[in-house]
């Protein structure tokens, strides 16, 4: 079977192609982003070239034509046979149909981008290719992206630099992969406990925090170029309905509305957002006739477009959900468009609302100047992000610019700055590892999926080696598995409740299972140490208030979880603060804080972490017998486990010299040819994490004095896996001097093998590392490491080249014929 995908699986089928630099999120600032009613919605604020694009292709659209501009159809992208009927029949909507767009579902990483050009370069005029992000692409894509966290765990940062992360990475990584507008964010106010359908796809339930919030994602969006979205107006908050599954009401007087519910959209408008999502949503007090706002020109054209002054592009929800009422496919179409709707998301049959729109153009229903008002509105949207220019990408970009390492780790600091501590009556938390931890570690989800499967709590417990044993239930927990757990969780040092309740469409609830409830307050019944994670919906703790330890994630997703589990084991500070009440129990803003633990050991009892008095007089008797065979002349030993110094002795003297000094606790040793792995190793990492070093950049983007055959082919990552070309070592001390002499020598040395072709350690190619690192840090190794990884984890005694009132706790370590003299305190290598 052929299947559409880039590069050479592709090849034979579709060729790709594209004008320099495209698709790599560096199409430049979108024209006419501003605050004056939304972002620019009139073909005069374009550029000349623009203006004639948009006026031309205007008035080379028939009815049909024009109306299928307004239709935005379902896409999936995934690997897919181009004969198969799912594949054809989206062809066709694009070829034959011509529709203005499409919505994207779920998506591959090495498909997408090949896919858009096929169908980009069937349509007569480009698409604008939208999707649901609101977790970055993560949202649709199955992997390979950066995995942002949910919007109320941005909430509970409150911070709206990391809103404007989030816009921007997520506008970025669409841009690169094809897909120009970004439906979210979401400016709902979740003021209600029980909605199942938005809940922690809100930042909260304040109308302030959750317009500052959005109105921060819109600005980073705008800086990666992307439209924006804002929705689901008037607002989808107080409601305890899906509206994919039947038809909410929001209830409230004006007033209230104009408060809370009105006062998110007003700031994304000022803030410039590009559209508006119409909810299917019933408001008596905007229209009282009952008719969803998708489908009321009171809502959409006298308060949206009238009073509120919004110049953007206005779009429906899904008509394909139930909210939008029991109307025939074509009559949904006609009224969204008669309400004020330029864009129609997701019509059932596509074909039906094309000819219905136009058929009531025909019939007097619609005026053909209101559909060419909307048709130009997104003809210009096209225009603004440059579409009739360039409408292609380059799926090489696409690779390098989505799930940039950098970009992952600011992901997962927000994860953690959203930890949400909401009750600890017992002080379990952090987790106290002095003592061995064995946990009864139990996933409870309300439908089986695979976040509540990945195994993500247990593994990061399992790796930094403390004991879990998992059992994972589904709905419906049976009172047998209930009374197994109540007898077996007394044998465990605690029992940590991970719960898994995502909020999706179509499920009707957001709830804990009813059994799953009762199990766990029959866990705070019986006393036992009791710690519960809410991975997703955090009104949980309404189910089982008995509970006394409380964390809140905010989502499923896997920095989430990571996040998580640092908090537990103190390794990350916890500071979030809830962004909704807690109904009966904890208020907006509540959280309690707990700072890092700082990594100390101190002495303690041997016992206490698993050593007994008779093993520790062992290893002293092998260290004095080996002393006394002069196999050394002495060593220091120092045994711990879980921050407990358990252990610690000196033995025998700093020489062999009769005269020589006894050796003390506090002696300092050479770890010789450690320097690699410890220092240059981990400096590198800092400065990948921080986006400051590319390993694949060429070596000669940092060093450009490298030069020589084959030497453009070697990157960092080379340098730091031996596998350069690089000769290993050259006696250089013997005759040059100075640090500048030695790079040039070795700048100009040829390379003994062709990079990446084989592994060979190489001295000189890690002394180039080192070279890079302080010129892309700014600051010499040396005190790069002692400021960034030295000083912070208390190792004092660690460094290079030690101040001279310390010789006297250094042991010596060679005597050097080179020198002429012992070698204390001072590197082997005569190079380095």
């Amino acid at each position: 079977m052929r299947r559409i995908r880039i590069g050479g699986a592709c090849a034979g089928w579709l060729a790709l192609a594209c004008a320099a630099g495209c698709g790599s999120g560096d199409a430049g600032p979108i024209p006419g982003s501003g605050a004056d009613g939304g972002a620019a919605a009139t073909r005069a604020e374009l550029d000349r070239g623009a203006r004639r694009w948009v006026e031309t292709t205007l008035a080379g659209l028939d009815l049909e034509e024009k109306a299928a501009q307004m239709v935005l159809v379902r896409a999936y992208g995934l690997p897919q046979n181009p004969d198969s009927d799912g594949y054809r029949r989206l062809a066709s909507e694009v070829e034959s149909l011509g529709v203005g767009g499409l919505v994207l579902f779920r998506s591959e990483l090495d498909t997408v981008p090949a896919l858009l050009d096929d169908l980009q370069r069937r349509a007569r005029v480009p698409l604008l290719v939208s999707a649901d992000l609101e977790r970055s692409l993560a949202f649709r894509f199955d992997s390979g992206t950066v995995p942002l966290p949910s919007a109320m765990a941005i909430g509970a940062t409150r911070s709206t630099e990391a809103a404007r992360f989030a816009g921007e990475v997520t506008a970025r990584e669409a841009r690169a992969v094809g897909i120009q507008w970004i439906l979210g964010p979401v400016a709902d106010v979740n003021n209600n406990p029980e909605n199942p359908i938005i809940n922690v796809r809100s930042f909260g339930e304040d109308p302030t925090l959750v317009g500052e919030l959005a109105s921060a994602y819109i600005e980073g969006a705008h800086a990666g170029h992307a439209l924006t979205t804002a929705k689901h107006f008037p607002g989808h908050g107080d409601t305890a309905v899906d509206s994919h599954l039947e038809l909410p009401r929001i209830e409230g007087d004006r007033a209230r509305l104009d408060r809370v519910e009105l006062a998110p959209f007003r700031q994304a408008i000022a803030a410039g957002v590009d559209s508006l999502m119409i909810g299917h949503l019933e408001v008596p007090a905007l229209d009282p006739s009952g008719r969803p706002a998708t489908l009321s020109p009171i809502i959409t054209t006298e308060l949206l477009r009238g009073e509120l002054g919004f110049r953007g592009l206005v779009a429906t929800d899904a008509l394909e959900m139930k909210g939008v009422g029991g109307s025939w496919i074509g009559q949904a179409a006609v009224e969204a468009v008669q309400a004020g709707a330029d864009v129609l998301m997701l019509p059932e049959d596509p074909r039906v609302a094309i000819q219905s729109v136009a058929r009531a153009v025909r019939e007097g229903l619609i005026d053909e100047a209101r559909l060419d008002a909307s048709v130009e509105r997104i003809l210009v949207a096209k225009a603004r992000l440059g579409l009739h220019l360039r409408r292609t990408v380059d799926p090489e970009a696409a690779r390098r610019a989505v799930g940039r390492p950098e970009d992952v780790a600011r992901s997962e600091e927000i994860a953690r700055q959203s930890v949400t501590l909401v009750r600890d009556r017992g002080d379990l938390l952090p987790l106290r590892i002095e003592a061995p931890l064995r946990i009864l570690h139990l996933v409870l989800s309300s439908d089986w999926t695979n976040v509540a499967i990945s195994g993500i709590p247990e593994r990061e417990l399992a790796a930094r080696g403390i004991a879990v044993e998992t059992r994972r239930f589904g709905p419906q927990l049976a009172e047998s598995s209930a009374r197994e757990i109540l007898a077996a969780a007394p044998d465990f040092t605690h029992v940590l409740v991970s719960a898994f309740v995502r909020v999706t469409s179509s499920k009707g609830t957001a709830a804990l299972d009813p059994t799953h409830a009762a199990l766990l307050e029959r866990l705070a019944s019986a006393g036992v140490p009791l710690v519960v994670v809410s991975f997703g919906n955090p009104y949980l703790l309404g189910q089982f208030p008995d509970v006394g330890t409380y964390l809140c994630a905010f989502g499923w997703e896997d920095s989430s979880q990571r996040a998580a589990v640092a908090a537990l084991l103190g390794e990350s500070a916890i500071g979030g603060k809830l962004p909704v009440t807690l109904p009966g129990l904890h208020a907006y803003g509540e959280g309690l804080e707990r700072a890092e633990r700082r990594l100390e050991i101190a002495p303690g009892d041997p016992a206490t972490v698993g050593f007994s008095a008779e093993g520790l007089a062992e290893v002293d008797r092998l260290i004095e017998g080996y002393v006394e065979s002069r196999a050394f002349p002495g060593a220091v030993v120092a045994i711990g486990r879980r921050g407990v110094l358990a252990h610690l002795a000196a033995f025998g003297r700093l020489s062999d010299d009769a005269d020589a000094a006894p050796t003390r606790v506090d002696t300092i040793y050479d770890l010789a040819s450690l320097t690699k792995v410890v220092a240059t190793t981990t400096a590198t990492m800092m400065m990948v994490d921080e986006g400051r070093l590319d390993l694949d950049a060429p070596v000669q983007s940092f060093l450009p004095r490298f030069v020589g055959p084959g030497k453009e082919a070697v990157t960092v990552r080379h340098l730091l896996t031996h596998s350069s070309g690089i000769d290993w070592w050259a006696p250089l001390y013997q005759e040059l001097r100075g640090k500048e002499a030695f790079l040039d020598r070795i700048y100009s040395m040829p390379l003994v093998y062709p990079p990446g072709t084989e592994t060979k350690y190489s001295d000189l190619g890690v002394m180039l590392l080192g070279e890079i690192l302080e010129r892309v840090s700014g600051q010499p190794l040396p005190e790069l490491l002692k400021q960034r990884l030295f000083e912070p984890l208390g190792m004092t005694d660690t460094g290079w080249l030690p101040s001279p009132e310390l010789l006297s706790r250094i042991a010596p370590t060679e005597n050097d014929p080179w020198r002429g003299r012992v070698v204390r305190g001072e590197v082997h290598d005569e190079n380095a």
